[in-house]
Protein backbone atom coordinates (compact mmCIF):
# COMPACT_ATOMS: atom_id res chain seq x y z
CA UNK A 1 0.00 0.00 0.00
CA UNK A 2 1.30 3.46 -0.86
CA UNK A 3 0.21 6.86 0.35
CA UNK A 4 -1.56 7.83 3.54
CA UNK A 5 -4.65 6.02 4.79
CA UNK A 6 -7.58 8.11 6.05
CA UNK A 7 -9.46 7.36 9.25
CA UNK A 8 -12.55 6.53 7.17
CA UNK A 9 -10.68 4.08 4.95
CA UNK A 10 -8.87 2.49 7.89
CA UNK A 11 -12.15 0.93 9.02
CA UNK A 12 -12.22 -1.08 5.81
CA UNK A 13 -8.92 -2.73 6.69
CA UNK A 14 -7.94 -5.33 9.31
CA UNK A 15 -5.36 -4.53 11.94
CA UNK A 16 -1.79 -4.69 10.57
CA UNK A 17 -0.41 -8.11 9.78
CA UNK A 18 3.02 -7.66 11.34
CA UNK A 19 6.00 -9.93 11.17
CA UNK A 20 5.88 -10.57 14.91
CA UNK A 21 8.96 -10.72 17.09
CA UNK A 22 8.19 -12.96 20.07
CA UNK A 23 10.20 -13.50 23.26
CA UNK A 24 13.42 -15.46 22.69
CA UNK A 25 12.46 -17.77 25.53
CA UNK A 26 8.98 -19.26 25.15
CA UNK A 27 6.65 -18.37 27.99
CA UNK A 28 3.58 -20.07 29.34
CA UNK A 29 0.67 -17.62 29.00
CA UNK A 30 -0.61 -18.14 32.53
CA UNK A 31 -2.01 -15.14 34.36
CA UNK A 32 -2.87 -14.63 38.01
CA UNK A 33 -5.30 -12.38 39.83
CA UNK A 34 -4.39 -8.71 39.39
CA UNK A 35 -5.15 -8.09 43.08
CA UNK A 36 -6.77 -9.67 46.10
CA UNK A 37 -9.78 -7.44 45.47
CA UNK A 38 -10.41 -8.64 41.92
CA UNK A 39 -9.75 -12.26 42.91
CA UNK A 40 -12.70 -12.10 45.31
CA UNK A 41 -15.05 -10.52 42.79
CA UNK A 42 -18.07 -12.64 41.89
CA UNK A 43 -18.32 -13.42 38.21
CA UNK A 44 -21.35 -14.31 36.09
CA UNK A 45 -22.38 -17.94 36.08
CA UNK A 46 -22.62 -17.76 32.31
CA UNK A 47 -21.35 -15.71 29.39
CA UNK A 48 -23.85 -15.70 26.52
CA UNK A 49 -22.69 -15.19 22.96
CA UNK A 50 -23.66 -11.94 21.27
CA UNK A 51 -23.01 -11.37 17.57
CA UNK A 52 -20.27 -8.75 17.23
CA UNK A 53 -21.46 -7.92 13.70
CA UNK A 54 -24.33 -5.85 15.12
CA UNK A 55 -21.68 -3.47 16.50
CA UNK A 56 -19.76 -3.57 13.21
CA UNK A 57 -22.95 -2.71 11.33
CA UNK A 58 -23.71 0.15 13.72
CA UNK A 59 -20.19 1.47 13.10
CA UNK A 60 -20.63 1.23 9.32
CA UNK A 61 -23.86 3.25 9.48
CA UNK A 62 -22.21 5.87 11.67
CA UNK A 63 -19.11 6.16 9.47
CA UNK A 64 -21.19 6.55 6.32
CA UNK A 65 -23.35 9.21 7.98
CA UNK A 66 -20.31 11.18 9.11
CA UNK A 67 -18.60 10.72 5.73
CA UNK A 68 -21.63 12.27 3.98
CA UNK A 69 -21.39 15.21 6.38
CA UNK A 70 -17.72 15.60 5.38
CA UNK A 71 -16.59 15.19 8.98
CA UNK A 72 -12.96 16.39 8.98
CA UNK A 73 -12.02 13.80 11.62
CA UNK A 74 -12.58 11.03 9.07
CA UNK A 75 -10.28 12.67 6.53
CA UNK A 76 -7.27 12.69 8.84
CA UNK A 77 -4.48 10.20 8.28
CA UNK A 78 -3.75 7.20 10.48
CA UNK A 79 -0.34 5.72 11.27
CA UNK A 80 1.17 3.63 8.52
CA UNK A 81 1.78 0.01 9.43
CA UNK A 82 5.27 -1.09 10.39
CA UNK A 83 6.71 -4.27 8.90
CA UNK A 84 7.57 -5.83 12.25
CA UNK A 85 6.44 -5.47 15.84
CA UNK A 86 7.96 -6.89 19.01
CA UNK A 87 5.29 -8.30 21.29
CA UNK A 88 7.49 -8.98 24.30
CA UNK A 89 5.46 -7.27 27.03
CA UNK A 90 1.96 -6.02 27.75
CA UNK A 91 3.18 -2.52 26.98
CA UNK A 92 3.99 -3.62 23.44
CA UNK A 93 0.32 -4.53 23.08
CA UNK A 94 -0.67 -1.12 24.46
CA UNK A 95 1.57 0.72 21.96
CA UNK A 96 0.28 -1.24 18.96
CA UNK A 97 -3.35 -0.81 19.98
CA UNK A 98 -2.93 2.92 20.63
CA UNK A 99 -1.62 3.48 17.10
CA UNK A 100 -3.74 1.14 15.02
CA UNK A 101 -6.93 0.49 17.01
CA UNK A 102 -7.66 3.21 19.56
CA UNK A 103 -6.56 6.24 17.51
CA UNK A 104 -8.85 5.57 14.52
CA UNK A 105 -11.74 4.77 16.86
CA UNK A 106 -11.24 7.99 18.84
CA UNK A 107 -10.97 10.08 15.67
CA UNK A 108 -14.24 8.61 14.43
CA UNK A 109 -16.02 9.04 17.76
CA UNK A 110 -15.00 12.68 18.03
CA UNK A 111 -16.85 13.50 14.80
CA UNK A 112 -20.12 13.20 16.76
CA UNK A 113 -19.07 13.24 20.40
CA UNK A 114 -16.98 16.38 20.77
CA UNK A 115 -16.55 15.93 24.50
CA UNK A 116 -15.57 12.25 24.58
CA UNK A 117 -12.24 11.62 26.25
CA UNK A 118 -10.06 8.51 26.34
CA UNK A 119 -7.73 8.23 29.33
CA UNK A 120 -5.24 5.65 30.55
CA UNK A 121 -4.75 4.12 34.00
CA UNK A 122 -8.09 5.33 35.31
CA UNK A 123 -8.48 4.87 39.07
CA UNK A 124 -11.68 3.14 40.19
CA UNK A 125 -12.02 2.90 43.96
CA UNK A 126 -8.53 1.52 44.70
CA UNK A 127 -8.39 -0.35 41.39
CA UNK A 128 -6.89 0.88 38.14
CA UNK A 129 -8.17 0.08 34.65
CA UNK A 130 -5.88 0.45 31.64
CA UNK A 131 -8.24 2.65 29.64
CA UNK A 132 -11.60 4.33 29.98
CA UNK A 133 -13.82 6.43 27.76
CA UNK A 134 -15.88 9.14 29.37
CA UNK A 135 -18.05 12.08 28.32
CA UNK A 136 -16.98 15.39 29.81
CA UNK A 137 -20.16 17.21 30.83
CA UNK A 138 -20.98 20.50 32.48
CA UNK A 139 -19.43 21.41 35.84
CA UNK A 140 -16.64 18.88 35.20
CA UNK A 141 -19.11 16.00 35.47
CA UNK A 142 -17.70 12.86 33.86
CA UNK A 143 -19.77 9.89 32.74
CA UNK A 144 -17.80 6.73 32.06
CA UNK A 145 -19.23 4.87 29.06
CA UNK A 146 -16.71 2.07 28.40
CA UNK A 147 -13.58 0.45 29.84
CA UNK A 148 -10.72 -1.56 28.35
CA UNK A 149 -8.08 -3.80 29.89
CA UNK A 150 -4.97 -4.86 27.99
CA UNK A 151 -3.29 -8.24 28.33
CA UNK A 152 0.01 -9.63 27.09
CA UNK A 153 -0.28 -11.12 23.61
CA UNK A 154 -1.45 -14.73 23.71
CA UNK A 155 -2.99 -14.50 27.19
CA UNK A 156 -6.60 -14.42 25.99
CA UNK A 157 -7.91 -17.85 25.02
CA UNK A 158 -11.53 -17.66 23.90
CA UNK A 159 -12.19 -21.31 24.81
CA UNK A 160 -11.59 -20.59 28.50
CA UNK A 161 -14.52 -18.16 28.55
CA UNK A 162 -16.89 -21.06 27.71
CA UNK A 163 -19.27 -18.71 25.94
CA UNK A 164 -22.71 -20.25 25.50
CA UNK A 165 -24.94 -20.03 22.45
CA UNK A 166 -28.02 -17.87 23.02
CA UNK A 167 -30.34 -20.77 22.17
CA UNK A 168 -28.93 -22.84 25.06
CA UNK A 169 -28.55 -19.99 27.56
CA UNK A 170 -31.62 -20.57 29.73
CA UNK A 171 -30.96 -24.29 30.14
CA UNK A 172 -27.25 -23.77 30.77
CA UNK A 173 -27.85 -21.00 33.30
CA UNK A 174 -30.19 -23.25 35.28
CA UNK A 175 -27.48 -25.92 35.24
CA UNK A 176 -24.82 -23.51 36.52
CA UNK A 177 -27.16 -22.34 39.28
CA UNK A 178 -27.68 -25.92 40.40
CA UNK A 179 -23.91 -26.50 40.34
CA UNK A 180 -23.30 -23.25 42.17
CA UNK A 181 -20.41 -22.18 39.96
CA UNK A 182 -19.57 -20.34 36.76
CA UNK A 183 -19.15 -22.12 33.43
CA UNK A 184 -15.97 -20.06 32.86
CA UNK A 185 -13.01 -22.40 33.41
CA UNK A 186 -11.95 -22.02 37.03
CA UNK A 187 -8.49 -20.55 37.74
CA UNK A 188 -7.95 -19.97 34.02
CA UNK A 189 -6.82 -16.68 32.54
CA UNK A 190 -10.41 -16.03 31.50
CA UNK A 191 -11.55 -16.52 35.10
CA UNK A 192 -9.09 -13.90 36.36
CA UNK A 193 -9.81 -11.50 33.50
CA UNK A 194 -13.60 -11.65 33.87
CA UNK A 195 -13.28 -11.13 37.63
CA UNK A 196 -11.15 -8.08 36.89
CA UNK A 197 -13.63 -6.77 34.31
CA UNK A 198 -16.55 -7.39 36.67
CA UNK A 199 -14.81 -5.51 39.48
CA UNK A 200 -14.26 -2.51 37.22
CA UNK A 201 -17.80 -2.62 35.83
CA UNK A 202 -19.44 -2.83 39.24
CA UNK A 203 -17.37 -0.10 40.89
CA UNK A 204 -17.73 2.27 37.95
CA UNK A 205 -21.31 1.16 37.15
CA UNK A 206 -20.27 0.72 33.54
CA UNK A 207 -21.77 -2.15 31.55
CA UNK A 208 -19.32 -2.09 28.67
CA UNK A 209 -15.84 -3.61 29.18
CA UNK A 210 -13.34 -4.80 26.56
CA UNK A 211 -10.34 -7.14 26.93
CA UNK A 212 -7.57 -7.04 24.33
CA UNK A 213 -4.22 -8.79 23.80
CA UNK A 214 -3.86 -7.63 20.15
CA UNK A 215 -4.55 -11.11 18.78
CA UNK A 216 -7.99 -11.30 20.40
CA UNK A 217 -10.62 -8.72 21.35
CA UNK A 218 -13.35 -9.73 23.79
CA UNK A 219 -16.31 -7.39 24.25
CA UNK A 220 -18.28 -7.87 27.48
CA UNK A 221 -21.68 -6.38 28.18
CA UNK A 222 -22.87 -6.73 31.77
CA UNK A 223 -26.59 -6.36 31.04
CA UNK A 224 -27.70 -7.19 34.60
CA UNK A 225 -25.19 -4.94 36.36
CA UNK A 226 -26.11 -4.12 39.95
CA UNK A 227 -24.48 -2.40 42.88
CA UNK A 228 -23.17 -5.54 44.59
CA UNK A 229 -23.00 -8.03 41.68
CA UNK A 230 -22.71 -7.88 37.90
CA UNK A 231 -25.42 -10.51 37.52
CA UNK A 232 -25.75 -14.24 36.87
CA UNK A 233 -25.23 -13.77 33.14
CA UNK A 234 -23.55 -11.34 30.78
CA UNK A 235 -23.07 -11.13 27.03
CA UNK A 236 -19.72 -11.65 25.34
CA UNK A 237 -18.38 -11.40 21.80
CA UNK A 238 -15.09 -12.68 20.40
CA UNK A 239 -14.03 -10.32 17.63
CA UNK A 240 -11.61 -11.38 14.87
CA UNK A 241 -8.74 -9.00 14.06
CA UNK A 242 -10.18 -8.02 10.70
CA UNK A 243 -13.26 -6.58 12.42
CA UNK A 244 -11.68 -5.13 15.57
CA UNK A 245 -11.87 -1.45 14.62
CA UNK A 246 -15.50 -1.47 13.54
CA UNK A 247 -16.69 -3.69 16.37
CA UNK A 248 -15.00 -1.56 19.04
CA UNK A 249 -16.35 1.64 17.49
CA UNK A 250 -19.90 0.24 17.41
CA UNK A 251 -19.51 -1.08 20.97
CA UNK A 252 -18.58 2.38 22.27
CA UNK A 253 -21.27 4.09 20.19
CA UNK A 254 -23.86 1.83 21.84
CA UNK A 255 -22.31 2.58 25.24
CA UNK A 256 -22.62 6.33 24.63
CA UNK A 257 -26.24 5.97 23.57
CA UNK A 258 -27.04 3.73 26.55
CA UNK A 259 -25.62 6.45 28.83
CA UNK A 260 -28.00 8.98 27.29
CA UNK A 261 -25.63 10.73 24.89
Amino acid sequence: MTGLLSVFDSFKDPLPNFTIISPAKPYRPQASASSGTTEKERIPLLLIEIDYTMWSERATEYLNEQHKLLAPQLQRSVAMSQDTWAFLTENDVVRACELYLINPVMQALSAEYKSIVCTGEHNIKKLRVDMSWFIQGNNDKRTTVALLEYKRRGYIDEKQFAICDESMAEEQLDKQKSLGKSKIIEKSNADYFVRQAAAYARREQCKYVALCDWSTLILLKFDKLGISYVGDSAHAAVVPQDSARKALLGFILEACEAAGF
